[in-house]
């Protein structure tokens, strides 16, 4: 890709709140306030607890989300709702051997996930006396927290760490009452002027342009919930793709939207964009006596057609098709009409060059992998022995590897019917490359390999003599982690440059100039090229570096520069 600054465009061949106002994990005092915080807490806890979890349990919520998420089974975490008996006792919620107690009917996503990662490390602890209160210190807290982060963003969540006893989550005016009434609080001033920020309304940053000059979007700061939202506004253009750019024989029909098919595209390009992008780190204050201060990230899609961010040019490509190029061009600059340059518009909003196969996964990381032909017979879509002793050991190792996934590509040789035109015979020779690749997808489904670890981009004749060599589906198989092309070039949107090696920039090199000072001066570290797992390279991980622009956006919003990545 390339930077703004060349006019070309961005391209590749490639939460929920934490609350932190309303609960902390007793933090906020130092010395004789925070013994006698913790002194209290020993004192009323633990009966409150028990009371709290004398009744019939019920279910917990965001039950689906979090089974997902944690991967296992859930359904035997006691849960009690509802439960004044905390609240009375300055807590919100409870987790130890007995169950989770809330003090809410409604506990967020955040604070639930958080619960049950307290339960599961509980669990693997051995379970502890339910009279000792765990101190809120230990590594188990932040690996606690950060699970119930992901978790309420439907990200994958999993704890390590063992942990006994009990771990509440306090309300602030428990704390406050604690320091403010007795005077206890070492940092009083500090403290003081930290609630004042929390009460603090905090204009919403509109079109917010990194320093990179390449995203734009819309960013909200509210100090209550400790959230910044970031709203990406988006505009559709739905095209017809160019049948030019891939294999031939694909038909007509192929690369036409119905309007389904655009409804559909649209949601999930939202969803996934929202869920990849969401609450994946957080920000925290580097303020003195400001340590309970974290902000987490909600990323927000809408469809906005009259004032957009960025305008996308979708096209329609067949779903077995290869990969077409997608690109993004920044505010004020749209692509051209070979969609390879950027030039000035008279509006303020950038563009994207996608196609409707960017929201399917790509298995870059294995590209390199070795090929195995499964061959067939001229003219036949049916595996003979010859075509199964082929596929035998990619079956045998997709079978002993449920993490393998491969890339089918259907072909066919160039021969023709003598009575076929050249687009006629291309079309058949496309639909026998067709019928091949999914003789081999039910070859393998018969084995136990699901068609969703199978991708097929169908190649046809395309680069094929008439010899019958080529009458075969090619099978790569991978093992490391896929790319979702759109959500890499979203990142775009919000700012980000390539890391991948290009021609003349290659693995260990600095990226972009633009983009290595925003990573720099919001993080210190110094940015190069590498073909990896980043969501800016070749994977999907989002990576700290990669909320540089969000963190940028705070920093002016707030008017300070007393924020990091954590």
């Amino acid at each position: 890709m390339r930077l703004a600054r060349d006019l070309r465009p961005h391209d590749h061949t490639a939460s929920t709140p934490s609350n932190r106002s309303h609960r902390s994990q007793r933090g906020g005092m130092t010395g004789s306030g925070n013994a006698l915080t913790q002194q209290l807490i020993a004192e009323r806890v633990p009966d409150a607890y028990d009371r709290a979890t004398r009744g019939g349990p019920g279910a917990l919520p965001f039950f689906e989300q979090m089974q997902s998420s944690f991967d296992t089974d859930l359904s035997c975490i006691p849960v009690f709702m509802g439960q004044e008996e905390l609240r009375d006792a300055g807590a919100s919620a409870v987790a130890g051997p007995d169950g989770i107690a809330f003090s809410s009917r409604q506990p967020d996503a955040a604070e639930v996930g958080e619960e049950v990662a307290h339960f599961l490390q509980g669990r693997q602890g051995g379970g502890a006396s339910s009279r000792t209160v765990s101190d809120p210190t230990q590594a188990s807290e932040r690996e606690a927290k950060a699970a119930g982060r992901r978790a309420s963003g439907g990200g994958s969540a999993q704890v390590s760490q063992a942990q006994g006893g009990l771990q509440c989550n306090l309300w602030d005016d428990f704390i406050n009452t604690v320091g403010d009434g007795l005077d206890l609080r070492e940092n009083e001033a500090e403290l003081d002027a930290l609630e004042e920020f929390r009460a603090m309304q905090f204009p919403v940053s509109e079109d917010f342009q990194p320093s990179t000059g390449i995203g734009q979007f819309d960013a909200a700061f509210d100090a209550a919930s400790g959230q910044l939202k970031i709203t990406l506004k988006v505009g559709y253009d739905f095209e017809a793709g160019d049948s030019s750019v891939v294999s031939p024989g694909f038909r007509a029909a192929d690369f036409l939207w119905s309007d389904v098919e655009k409804d559909a595209w649209k949601a999930q390009y939202m969803a996934d964009v929202e869920k990849m992008w969401s609450a994946q780190h957080q920000f925290g204050s580097t303020k003195p006596f400001w340590e309970s201060v974290l902000v987490d990230v909600a990323v927000d899609i809408v469809e906005d057609n009259a004032d957009p961010h960025f305008i996308l040019r979708v096209e329609k490509f067949p779903a077995d098709s290869g990969m077409a190029q997608s690109s993004i061009c920044p505010p004020g600059r749209e692509h051209n009409a070979a969609g390879t340059h950027c030039p000035a518009h008279g509006d303020d909003h950038g563009t994207g060059a996608f196609d409707s196969n960017d929201m399917r996964d790509e298995q870059k990381l294995d590209w390199g992998n070795a090929e195995v032909p499964i061959h067939f017979r001229r003219g036949s879509s049916t595996l003979d022995s010859r075509g199964l002793r082929e596929l035998a050991p990619i079956s045998a190792q997709m079978q002993a590897n449920a993490n393998t996934h491969a890339e089918l590509a259907g072909r066919a040789s160039s021969d023709h019917r003598s009575t076929a035109t050249q687009t006629e015979g291309e079309v058949e020779n496309m639909d026998l490359a067709r019928e091949r690749s999914a003789a081999v997808v039910t070859a393998l489904g018969g084995d136990g390999v699901q068609a969703d670890r199978l991708l097929v981009r169908n190649r046809g004749e395309d680069g094929a003599t008439h010899h019958e060599e080529w009458c075969r589906v090619d099978v790569q198989v991978g093992h490391q982690q896929m790319q979702n092309p759109a959500l890499h070039e979203t990142g775009h949107m919000f700012g980000l440059g390539d890391e991948y090696p290009v021609t003349g920039s290659p693995a260990g090199s600095a990226v972009d100039a633009d983009y290595a000072a925003l990573v720099r001066s919001q993080t210190g570290q110094e940015l190069t090229r590498s073909r990896d797992k980043s969501a800016m390279s070749v994977g999907s991980t989002v990576e700290p570096w990669h909320y540089s622009s969000f963190l940028e956006a705070l920093k002016a919003i707030t008017g300070s520069p007393d924020w990091e990545i954590v």
